[in-house]
């Protein structure tokens, strides 16, 4: 899994660049996996304007210029006040750069009519290179043109005669002939960048400098190559000096990289620092133990090896790192991410507990399942429970005659039978539903269903059923939260006890809305044998007592009726006299006469 990168186009370049790299791998089923991947990098400016004499990347600006260092580049400018000769800039060039009147005539630097680094390159050199100031100090200078060079003095202030190469200067200031440099066959050399010269007699020969090897179009030289080559200015044909240390190769980010599930690994590549960025050619490949895939799927771990291969190197041309990488677990129960698979699926009921790969769903107390929202989840398991209330606490307690019939305690209920035994009886409280326990207010202890009992009944009776006269249910839901269910209670058939002599029982109960039953409650009703003589004496004396209480009112409310219209009575009377009397003397007028002597006064 390789990729080949030169540095063409790019090696000259300052900034930060992503080289792409195409890898083919081959799938345990025979196909072939091939996937894109980009590999970062960086390349610093070098200041071209410190660079020393002789260097192929020195500045090239003219003596009447400064030289200002740009990133990738630089450019020559004239001091404060000064500007661009006329026509300087765009010597030999068909078109000038900036416009078709001019090329760099009155501007301050090469920066707005040179053009940028990159475009029109040749052009753009010649532009630089032609740029002068007005500002040339070395106008009139008196330096000796053989023996040296004029050259801008500190600040732009004078000018400075600078010897030539072969030239030193003596006690005076002047530039004399160096005797050791001007015979020296190695000026002008054109040995290749990072080869020193090395004087052979009159000739000179490359030789790489300490810590780099020497080629001849890629191939090593060999140790004798030196003796074997004769005659010529320059004794040898290597193309390149090698720095033959390996380069700084370091892994970015740390290392183990460490990832949780559904992490997108991030590919950091690595960091080259080789001397040879200029000259070598270069493979970086790098190898997954396992895929990463779009995001961290499994817990564990697994390698990133990162392999340069330069064929320059020394023992096999290749040098590689490792970086291990953790993924951890994540914690599903409270990931809130974007990949669905990490995110629980525990139902309202239940409680995630993370594990490692995993979780589970613990149902919460009264459920039970899975826990899952996917799966069974968590099912109410906690039945109802039903209280009673009022009379539905007590026992219905009835009397019944051993040979006639029964009645209720307080004597409200009686009916005949022809014998007492337990469907008699049985019968005869089925003919009470309207008064057992469950229809309201008005309702005597105990109970019974008008659907529930079988046998003849008052079909009239049609109370309706409230079960919360006697009984209450509820049910303790998920969070605490209790329903009533009281309006639920669902009532069954009269039974009898067993076991129980002259014992029945109504049976009450109810569902959740999970369809948990309660535990059944009783109703229970238990018969009183009683003696048909005793009864029929304590009916009698009951009749002889009530008639004597009849008797005994009878008279006081005639008593009382007497005193009360006694004086009403009187009144009548009396009216009654005036109206006779009134009526005698209007009818018999001579009637009142009782002697001559009246009737003379009348």
């Amino acid at each position: 899994m390789f990729f080949d990168y030169t540095g063409e186009g790019q090696n000259r370049k300052v900034g930060k660049f992503t080289a792409k790299a195409t890898v083919t791998r081959v799938r345990p089923s025979g196909e072939d996996l091939t996937q894109c991947y980009y590999i970062p990098y960086e390349i610093k400016d070098t200041d071209e304007c410190r660079l020393e004499e002789g260097h192929p990347m020195r500045h090239k600006c003219h003596r009447s210029t400064v030289c200002i260092n740009t990133v990738g580049s630089y450019e020559c400018g004239c001091a404060a006040g000064y500007w661009g000769e006329e026509e300087s800039g765009s010597p030999s060039l068909d078109k000038p750069i900036k416009s078709e009147d001019g090329a760099c005539g009155g501007e301050n630097s090469t920066e707005s009519c040179c053009g940028t680094f990159g475009y029109m390159k040749e052009r753009r050199a010649a532009c630089v290179e032609d740029f002068k100031c007005t500002n040339d100090p070395c106008k009139g200078n008196t330096c000796d043109d053989s023996t040296s060079l004029c050259s801008a003095g500190q600040g732009y202030k004078g000018y400075e005669c600078r010897c030539k190469d072969g030239f030193k200067k003596d006690e005076r200031g002047d530039c004399v002939r160096d005797v050791r440099k001007f015979e020296n066959p190695c000026r002008n050399n054109t040995c290749p960048y990072h080869c020193r010269c090395s004087v052979e007699g009159d000739a000179y020969k490359c030789e790489p400098r300490h810590g780099y090897k020497a080629y001849i179009d890629g191939e090593t030289v060999p140790s004798d190559y030196y003796e074997t080559i004769a005659g010529g200015k320059r004794l040898d044909k290597i193309t390149r000096c090698v720095d033959k240390r390996t380069p700084d190769f370091t892994i970015r980010g740390p290392n183990p990289s460490v990832y949780r599930q559904g992490d997108s690994y991030e590919e950091l590549g690595v960091t080259i620092d080789d001397r040879n960025d200029d000259e070598s050619e270069r493979k970086i490949g790098i190898q997954y133990s396992t895929p990463p895939g779009a995001y961290l799927k499994k817990t564990g771990e697994f390698t990133v090896r990162y392999v340069l291969e330069n064929r320059l190197l020394e023992g096999d041309g290749t040098i590689s790192k490792i970086r291990k990488v953790e993924v951890l677990d994540v914690d599903e129960c409270t990931y809130t991410g974007r990949h669905a698979e990490f995110r629980h699926a525990c139902s309202p009921e239940a409680e995630c507990h993370n594990t490692d790969g995993g979780y589970e769903c613990l149902c919460a107390e009264g459920y039970a399942g899975d826990g899952l929202t996917t799966g069974q989840g968590c099912v109410d398991v906690t039945p109802p429970t039903i209280t009673c209330r009022g009379p539905g606490c007590h026992t219905a307690n009835f009397r019944a005659c051993n040979s006639v019939g029964m009645m209720s305690e307080d004597g409200s209920k009686k009916t005949l039978t022809a014998a007492l035994d337990d469907a008699a009886i049985e019968s005869y409280i089925k003919l009470l539903k309207g008064d057992l326990c469950g229809h309201g207010d008005e309702a005597a202890p105990g109970a019974a269903d008008d659907d529930d009992f079988e046998g003849e009944g008052d079909a009239s009776d049609s109370r309706e059923w409230k079960p919360e006269v006697c009984f209450t249910a509820s049910d303790v839901e998920y969070g605490g939260r209790v329903v009533d269910l009281t309006a639920n209670i669902t009532r069954g058939a009269l039974e009898k006890i067993p076991g129980r002599e002259r014992m029945w029982r109504v049976p009450h109960n109810v569902k959740d809305a999970s369809g948990n039953s309660a535990k059944v409650f009783y109703y229970n009703i238990a018969v009183e044998e009683v003696d048909v003589l005793e009864s029929l004496q304590g009916s009698a004396e009951i009749l002889q007592q009530e008639m004597s209480e009849l008797f005994f009112m009878r008279i006081a409310v005639a008593a009382l009726l007497v005193l009360l219209l006694f004086p009403l009575v009187w009144r009548v009377l009396m009216f009654v006299r005036v109206v006779l009397a009134a009526a005698k003397v209007v009818f018999f007028p001579y009637s009142m006469i009782s002697s001559r002597e009246d009737f003379k006064l009348g």
